[in-house]
């Protein structure tokens, strides 16, 4: 955290009061929140979503019930789609960014 807000630090000298994009790729919640609190661009990391995913085919896996064959339908676990569209997440106020498609 420290090397985060050295470099927020540097970055804003540099802008010298000109608007400013700063994004930060991963983190953690710790690193998110402090994105969240400067206005920041957050972007978690793809390996993270990827993770996230196993980890809810396991807990699906997981889920049994004896002697009964059932479609079992789990709520509010994300898609990965629904997951990468959150990937990016801008804390800038009153900006819009684009991702460049080509």
């Amino acid at each position: 955290m420290n090397q985060l807000e050295f470099e927020w630090e540097i970055a804003k000298t540099v802008s010298d009061g000109n608007p400013l994009t700063f994004v930060v790729y991963g983190g953690g919640n710790v690193v998110r929140q402090f994105c969240k609190e400067h206005g920041l661009v957050y972007v978690t990391p793809v390996i993270a979503i990827k993770n996230k995913l196993k980890s809810f085919e396991k807990i699906k896996e997981s889920i049994a019930f004896f002697g009964e064959t059932i479609q079992l339908s789990v709520p509010n676990i994300p898609t990965a789609d629904e997951l990468f569209s959150r990937q990016v997440e801008v804390f800038v106020e009153n900006k819009q960014l684009t991702q460049d498609k080509n």
